[in-house]
C-alpha cells in the first residue's frame, strides 16, 4: 500500500515546526535581565530596615547597553517624600548567568576622588597653552562636581553612560568652566580624547 503523501507531508512539517519551537527562546524582558541589580538594591534597603511599597517603589528598569558579556542598567527609586533616585549598574556574565559587578554612581565617585590632581593638571596645561604663561588660581576660586549622565548613540538605539567632571574657576574676569568626559570601558574609567573642553572668560587681570 502506498503511504498518504499529504499525511506524510504534514506530518513533516508538524514535526519541524515544533523543532523551531523548541530551538527558539523568547527575548528576556528588562526586568529579567536586571534582576541581579533590582535583588542588589533591595538587600541594601533591606538591610536599613525598609520594606519596599512602604518604604521605597522600584521603577522599571531600562538596558542602557547590552554586549554579550556586560551590560548597563538604570534603576530609579521613589520615595514617599516625592524625593528619587537613580542608579546605573554594571552586569557581568557569568557560569550563571547575569551577575551584579558594581554600583557606577560611587565608583565614579571615587574614581574623582584619586583623579582630582590629574584633571587639575590637565586644565593647567590647557591654559598654560592657551595663555603661554602659567596662571595661578587660588583653591578658593575653584570648585569640583561630577555627575554621571546619558547620552544618545548616534545611529544606535543604546544610551552611552558618561562620567562628567566639571571644574568653575575663577582668573581675574568672571566664572569659567572646564568639562572632562570618562566612559567605563575593560573595567575603568577612561578619559574621552587627550583633554576636556575649556570655557575660559579670559586671562587674570594685572
Amino acid at each position: 500500500m502506498k503511504p498518504n503523501l499529504p499525511v506524510f507531508v504534514g506530518a513533516a512539517v508538524v514535526a519541524g515546526g515544533l523543532g523551531v519551537l523548541l530551538l527558539w527562546q523568547p527575548e528576556p524582558q528588562p526586568q529579567e535581565l536586571a534582576a541581579p541589580s533590582l535583588e542588589r538594591i533591595r538587600a541594601d534597603f533591606r538591610a536599613q530596615g525598609r520594606a519596599e511599597g512602604r518604604d521605597y517603589i522600584i521603577e522599571p528598569p531600562v538596558i542602557l547597553q547590552r554586549a554579550e558579556d556586560e551590560m548597563f542598567v538604570r534603576v530609579d527609586i521613589r520615595f514617599p517624600t516625592g524625593e528619587a533616585r537613580r542608579d546605573y549598574h554594571r552586569l557581568l556574565r557569568g557560569g550563571k548567568g547575569w551577575e551584579f559587578d558594581r554600583d557606577l554612581g560611587p565608583s565614579f565617585r571615587e574614581f574623582v576622588d584619586r583623579e582630582q590632581k590629574a584633571i587639575f593638571d590637565r586644565l593647567a596645561k590647557v591654559l598654560l597653552e592657551r595663555y603661554q604663561a602659567s596662571v595661578n588660581i587660588p583653591s578658593e576660586n575653584i570648585r569640583i562636581a561630577h555627575r554621571l549622565r546619558e547620552s544618545a548613540t548616534p545611529d544606535s538605539p543604546e544610551i552611552r553612560l558618561v562620567g562628567s567632571v566639571e571644574v568653575w574657576f575663577r582668573d581675574g574676569g568672571g566664572e569659567s568652566r572646564y568639562i572632562e568626559d570618562f566612559t567605563f570601558a575593560n573595567g575603568a574609567w577612561t578619559l574621552e580624547g587627550t583633554r576636556g573642553k575649556l570655557w575660559d572668560r579670559g586671562p587674570p587681570v594685572r
